[in-house]
């Protein structure tokens, strides 16, 4: 999942919208990259995390109660 903005504007403009998308479609799993002290196999220094409970996170919380 990315954010396709044209502008500082629209970083972020719909992911209020995303939880219920991802639950219509019964997604399992979420992961983010986080910055990693050892560079991984493409010499990146991040790192893949996977979000458990996606649907529960703080961070989707926060912006279904944002109003």
């Amino acid at each position: 999942m990315s954010d396709d903005s044209h502008g500082p504007h629209a970083v972020g403009l719909n992911y209020n919208r995303v939880h219920h998308y991802l639950r219509s479609l019964n997604v399992a799993e979420l992961w983010f990259l986080e910055p990693s002290e050892e560079p991984n196999a493409s010499g990146r220094k991040v790192r893949p995390v996977k979000l458990k409970m996606w649907w529960e996170d703080q961070f989707w919380l926060s912006l279904l109660t944002e109003k």
